[in-house]
């Protein structure tokens, strides 16, 4: 034990530290704690509107402040709450800034983007010093809140349209000096003249005052970024002008780079360099990339820019190599390898280094840090039109004074992402989201939906950053285009899976009409069309077992035709990569020459493929995925054939502008095969809502629909039944048929027969007039009910043999019996009616939880496998999805029979007879993505069985 008088000192120690940090920061740890239990709770507000006024804006960033619970760490007070405060938390990778200067309006300041950007004269780290100063100590911020600062404040005021400095007036402040100060301010306290030279003036006078009067001045370090902003707009103003004036003097080229420009190309490179941060939003083949690479040689040669980074698809690294080489002579370094390799090419001084956007995501620091680009030019930049993505976010954590964004489709599906390409360009022009929102969109039916309003003035403003030129305004430069449909009809085959998915689609959609889908119904739905496309291409796309393909014979028509011509080279393009595998097939069959552009061919041998079909003249035909549908070069070919039709009209554009483009010297020629009475027809002339919207925002064109309609769920079911081809509802509406068997009509066996052949396993007929149809698993049924409903007026059920099982199931184990006899009207392949008695002593199923037990020891694995199918590894997937596999097989024997190595399957039920059996097949094939998602589809189809 310790002597009393040591004791004794060590206390007197703690109660010292204590009172000193308590004195020293009000905000301490040791505060916190102590009062953390006492702190009221934060009052649960109503959930904020999707288009927030400013006050709205204000309180989600309070709320924001409030959940974060950032640390906040004074730094240098003028007094008790006036002063500069470091806001920190480990969700950020650097500490905040903030300024407080205005205790009861927002005249404050942070260094942060959004407080550059909302105009709000606040932001969450603001508000987050409020929270914590005032907290314990409210009475006396009021009693602060109520007097002049202590020192005269000289800031940069965000609230207003262009930001300006202000400068608030301190009581204290000595008359020497305001009579100093008062000839650079107007009487409401702005500054006089343009924000730099009125920053240079003050900052001039300031730094010339006497120390004693410097102390009573206070000016805010956030200045500088605005004066910084305004002052490289005029620079590259005066740039401009003594450009212009030199070419108009012959004392310089208009053409920095070694080939010649068009007109409207050399329009398009001034636009982008002078100024420094803009956006070209040509449309698809008018040469984006050469106008980048002319105004960046342009910045060059005027010396404000030395390395440049180029950020574009992987696929295109290539081609913006091919074309720099073309034009500037100058080699570009494109970046590949390990973290080792790539970082030892950041640090070297490239005047040009190629990236790809998934390299951005993972070194955008050491991009920063080390390479330091004084240019970044964004090619395809519609990946970053989704502003809440990962990618997006990333891309906007670059850093340079220049910035070049290239994009030929700036607005696709919404019209947020133009704010979103706007916002990496100049975070100032929109604002924030909510500001753009306010502006520009109006709420839509549903609670959080919202549409697009006053799209002219949207137009009016996005024309400050943004130069966009149509192939019609520039048509004398290129060649002439004749565009094609050829239909095709489904077989047989085709038409019955087309018409199973229709069938579903149409039961989300009467869901639909009686209330909103959810998140899993609507992934359902997208997915249903995506099939129903898939299928108008060929089953194969999802079933390797059905080759049915009548466009693979169309086209095959085509090319006999086509490639007559000696000098005819042709771009074949799909969505679906098994789509194209069976056109390989074909070609090779028919000994023609062809390369491929898909995202399983690696990077490296993409660039060797498109110069094999741009110099082999063998080499006639050029498969590419959407893969290829951007960016690429490809003008020797003059024939486009789309096997298919992207949904967006913009994707289409961009397939064509591969070929129909600047430097073209031959008509192009696009072919369009289309399946007759499909979603694929429907949709040519239904879905031109996107196409209007692009066009009313970027060209300014009128959208009426935009304005005064408001498209929500209603509008969503009323054009995709128009794309199905549903009746319209006047005929829903008509009246019913008698239900007196009409003698004209044909007995239900034949209709069903003659029309659905061998489909129909059974028809039954009840007592009391009730017909029951049972079918084939994978029928139409919508065909059959319609062809029943046609052929009889009595009630009509039809059913497939699965459900007939289940029924039959349940009649074996006692659990269902029938009311009344039924009469068989058909029989085929075996059919047994639904009234023939149950087999005697059919076991229930057994040992289910040793089933379950036996399946727990391989959740691991198939959990491994589908972690590592995620990262792409899929050989390293595939040994951990066979065991998984193997104990998914024993489980179901064990379920049934109680011997997992049992062989006999006779009491194995065929619903789980057919998982087995999928299992089997599966096992022998080779490792490819499909079938690790198919293998994991099993094993929790062997879960579901065993659970039950």
């Amino acid at each position: 034990m310790a002597p009393p008088k040591i004791v004794c000192t060590r206390f007197l120690f703690v109660i010292i530290r204590k009172s000193i940090i308590n004195l020293l920061s009000p905000m301490s740890t040791q505060s916190k704690r102590k009062t953390a239990k006492r702190r009221p709770k934060i009052k649960k507000l109503p959930p904020l509107p999707p288009i927030m006024s400013d006050e709205e804006s204000v309180e989600f960033r309070r709320r924001t402040a409030a959940e974060e619970k950032a640390s906040v760490i004074p730094v240098d007070l003028a007094d008790d709450f006036r002063g500069i405060y470091r806001v920190t938390s480990t969700q950020w990778d650097e500490p905040y800034e903030v300024e407080i200067r205005d205790l009861s309006g927002r005249l404050n300041s942070c260094g942060c983007m959004d407080f550059q950007m909302n105009r709000l004269g606040t932001c969450k780290h603001i508000e987050r010093v409020f929270q914590v100063v005032t907290h314990r100590r409210k009475g006396k911020f009021r009693e602060a809140a109520t007097k002049p600062p202590s020192v005269e404040e000289i800031f940069v005021d965000t609230t207003l349209e262009q930001p300006r400095i202000r400068r608030l007036h301190s009581n204290t402040s000595s008359p020497k000096l305001r009579k100093i100060l008062d000839p650079l301010f107007d009487s409401e306290g702005l500054s006089v003249g343009p924000l730099p030279e009125a920053l240079a003036g003050i900052t001039e006078t300031v730094e010339g005052l006497p120390p004693r009067l410097q102390k009573q001045v206070r000016r805010s370090r956030h200045m500088t970024v605005w004066a910084d902003q305004t002052r490289n707009r005029a620079e590259l103003e005066r740039c401009r002008r003594n450009f212009e004036a030199d070419v108009a003097a012959g004392k310089r080229t208009d053409n920095p780079v070694n080939l010649p420009l068009y007109p409207y190309q050399k329009e398009g490179m001034r636009h982008l360099a002078f100024l420094g941060r803009a956006m070209l939003a040509d449309e698809m083949g008018l040469g984006k990339t050469v106008q980048a690479i002319a105004a960046a040689e342009l910045l060059r040669g005027l010396g404000k820019i030395r390395r440049v980074l180029i950020v574009c698809p992987a696929s295109l690294k290539g081609e913006w190599s091919d074309q720099l080489a073309q034009f500037t002579g100058k080699q570009a370094e494109p970046v590949f390898g390990p973290r080792h390799a790539r970082l030892k090419l950041y640090r070297r001084p490239h005047e040009y280094l190629l990236c790809n956007y998934e390299q951005i995501r993972i070194d955008v620091d050491d991009i920063n840090l080390y390479f330091a680009p004084d240019l970044i030019v964004l090619d395809e930049a519609q990946r970053i039109k989704n502003w809440p993505t990962k990618t997006a976010k990333t891309i906007k954590r670059l850093q340079s004074p220049y910035a070049f964004v290239l994009t030929g489709t700036p607005l696709e599906n919404r019209v947020q992402e133009l704010y979103s390409l706007s916002e990496f360009v100049d975070p100032h022009l929109f604002g924030t989201l909510d500001r753009f929102n306010r502006e520009f969109m109006a709420p839509g039916e549903d609670e959080k939906s919202l549409v697009p309003r006053d799209l002219h003035a949207l137009h009016r403003r996005v024309t400050a950053i943004m130069l966009r030129r149509r192939k019609a305004d520039v048509e004398d430069a290129l060649p002439g285009r004749e565009e094609k449909f050829y239909r095709v009809s489904m077989t047989p085959e085709q038409h019955l899976r087309y018409g199973d998915y229709e069938y579903k689609l149409g039961v989300l959609l009467k869901i639909a009409e009686s209330r909103k889908l959810t998140k899993e119904e609507q992934e359902r739905l997208q997915l249903l069309l995506a099939c129903m496309r898939m299928i108008c291409d060929s089953p194969y796309i999802l079933d390797q077992d059905c080759r049915d393909c009548p466009k693979l014979e169309e086209l095959t028509d085509l090319l006999d035709e086509l490639l007559d011509d000696p000098d005819a080279k042709i771009l074949v393009f799909s969505e679906w990569v098994r789509m194209l595998d069976l056109v390989k097939e074909r070609l090779e069959q028919m000994g023609i020459g062809y390369t491929e552009h898909t995202g399983k061919i690696p990077q490296k041998q993409r660039r060797e493929h498109i110069r094999k079909f741009k110099q082999d003249p063998d080499c006639r035909v050029f498969l590419s995925s959407e893969s290829g549908g951007v960016g690429l070069n490809l003008q020797n070919a003059n024939i486009v054939i789309n096997l298919d039709l992207p949904w967006n009209p913009a994707k289409l554009e961009q397939r064509i502008a591969r070929a129909w483009r600047k430097h073209q010297k031959r008509s192009v020629r696009v072919l369009n095969l289309v399946t007759s009475d499909s979603i694929e027809e429907r949709m040519i002339d239904k879905l031109a809502y996107k196409s209007a919207l692009a066009d009313s925002v970027l060209d300014g064109a009128d959208f009426k629909e935009a304005r005064d309609g408001k498209p929500g769920r209603e509008s969503f079911i009323k054009r995709l039944r128009e794309v199905m081809g549903e009746p319209k509802s006047e005929a829903a509406d008509a009246p019913s048929e008698s239900h007196t068997p009409s003698p004209a009509k044909v007995s239900l066996a034949d209709a069903l027969l003659s029309r659905h052949g061998d489909r129909v396993r059974g028809i039954e007929q009840s007592a009391n007039g009730t017909t029951v149809v049972v079918a084939e698993p994978g029928a139409g049924y919508r065909d059959l009910e319609d062809t029943a409903r046609r052929s009889t007026s009595d009630p009509v059920e039809v059913i497939s043999t699965e459900v007939l099982a289940a029924i039959r199931r349940l009649q074996q184990l006692g659990l269902l019996t029938l009311n009344g006899p039924l009469e068989t009207r058909h029989a085929a392949n075996g059919y047994e009616s639904l009234a023939v008695p149950p087999p005697a002593n059919m076991p229930p199923p057994r040992y289910p939880e040793a089933a379950r037990a036996h399946w727990k020891s391989a959740e691991g694995e198939r959990n491994a496998a589908k972690a590592l199918a995620d990262l792409g590894m899929v050989e390293q997937a595939r040994p951990h999805l066979t065991a998984a596999l193997e104990k998914a097989k024993e489980s179901l024997s064990i379920y049934f029979t109680s011997d997992p190595g049992s062989q006999g399957r006779d009491n194995i039920p065929p619903e789980a007879l057919k998982p087995i059996n999928e299992i089997d097949i599966l096992l022998k094939q080779p490792p490819e993505p499909e079938q690790i998602r198919n293998g994991l589809r099993l094993c929790d189809q062997v879960v579901k069985i065993i659970s039950t």
